[in-house]
């Protein structure tokens, strides 16, 4: 319980201001390219519209995955990482 009310007055502290995390609601149109297909499983490159605007860094208005999608109906971990 301590560590939730820590928390709350964390989180009550930010100025009302710092709202740069709230993305508008809205479709985001994906492209999704098959790179390689294999017994196992199949690779994609997935990329779309970044959501955040950085006009001093065009390389940044685009994001990027792969994908790596198992041919088994079987459940599989998952790793996303982002940097």
């Amino acid at each position: 319980m301590l560590c939730w009310t820590l928390w709350v007055v964390q989180a009550c502290a930010q100025p009302a201001q710092d709202v740069w995390y709230r993305y508008p609601r809205q479709a985001v149109q994906a492209e999704v390219i098959t790179l390689d297909t294999s017994v196992d499983r199949t690779h994609l490159l997935v990329r779309f519209p970044s959501l955040v605007r950085t006009p001093g860094y065009p390389q940044n208005q685009t994001v990027y995955a792969e994908v790596f999608m198992p041919h088994h109906n079987q459940k599989m971990p998952a790793v996303v990482l982002l940097h």
